[in-house]
């Protein structure tokens, strides 16, 4: 099988668009984007996304392609936006002109919904608040 995963955020995950906007928090506070900010990311908690592969792994799943997703999508600079709001920051942000090249505006999980029930315990603006507050 083929496990499709979105964009995954969490402790010690230190690539993606989350990751950035946390390290651009405690430095700089410039982000720089190249495309226009229209680009739709899925998020998911790895908590989540391992609890959930690992029910799949117990299961006898039929061999296919599965995306995984979490249940909270935004824009780019919609994410960016509601940070900015939240937090009460300003960052100095800079989007191209241009589209982003590959835009998927929706990702389709009724394959594994139909194969097994889960529940996301995590929320992308909890995390974001615990790492901002933890020292």
């Amino acid at each position: 099988s083929i496990l499709r995963l979105s964009n995954l955020y969490g402790q010690n995950q230190q690539k993606g668009i989350v990751a950035y906007i946390l390290k651009s928090y405690f430095s700089d506070r410039k982000l720089h984007f190249n495309n226009d900010g229209s680009l739709v990311r899925h998020f998911l908690n790895i908590s989540d996304c391992a609890e959930i592969i690992i029910k799949m792994i117990s299961k006898s799943i039929e061999p296919n392609t599965y995306n995984i997703k979490g249940n909270e999508t935004f824009t780019i600079k919609s994410l960016v936006e509601l940070f900015e709001q939240k937090f009460d920051v300003l960052f100095d942000k800079h989007f191209e002109k241009s589209e982003p090249w590959e835009n998927i505006d929706i990702l389709d999980n009724t394959r594994l919904n139909l194969l097994m029930n889960y529940n996301l315990k995590h929320n992308l603006f909890e995390y974001f608040e615990k790492e901002l507050y933890k020292n």
